[in-house]
């Protein structure tokens, strides 16, 4: 019989390395991603507006992205229509409304799959950005470009 020992190095979140530069660079790469995640900004979009009682909207859903607002904007337009729709008349009512959150990227996918008490759906979290969040607990990014062709 023949005892061995190795070294192990063990990162901050407690994975195991052979070797001291494998540990370090995991160590810097979740350094990274976490300065990343807390860059993000959080939208929230309420939509599904109630056009017959007019007490509202139906839904919810947080955008999170650390891309310009106007690629945010676009998005919401693929995703949800234009912003105002013909009501009675010479009316309008806003179909959608987007406003910046306080949320954070965590504090937005806790909401996740929640009904808020005046929707009738499950609030949605969605991810707009060209970069890559599979490292963390975001769902897949849904970036806007290229434009599909109709």
């Amino acid at each position: 019989m023949k005892t061995v020992t190795k070294n192990v190095y063990v990162a901050d979140d407690g994975k195991e390395f052979t070797t001291e530069a494998e540990c370090l660079s995991h160590e810097r790469a979740k350094r990274t991603l976490a300065q990343r995640l807390r860059l993000l900004k959080v939208y929230s979009i309420s939509h599904g507006f109630d056009a017959t009682e007019g007490k509202g909207y139906f839904a919810k859903t947080f955008i999170i992205s650390d891309a310009k607002f106007q690629v945010v904007l676009q998005y919401c337009f693929d995703k949800f229509g234009p912003i105002l729709r013909p009501w009675y008349g010479d009316s309008f009512f806003e179909e959608w409304i987007i406003s910046e959150s306080s949320l954070s990227a965590a504090q937005a996918l806790q909401e996740q799959g929640k009904v808020p008490h005046y929707a009738h759906r499950p609030t949605e979290v969605i991810v707009v950005s060209s970069n890559d969040f599979t490292e963390s607990d975001l769902p897949t990014s849904e970036f806007p470009w290229p434009r599909k062709k109709d």
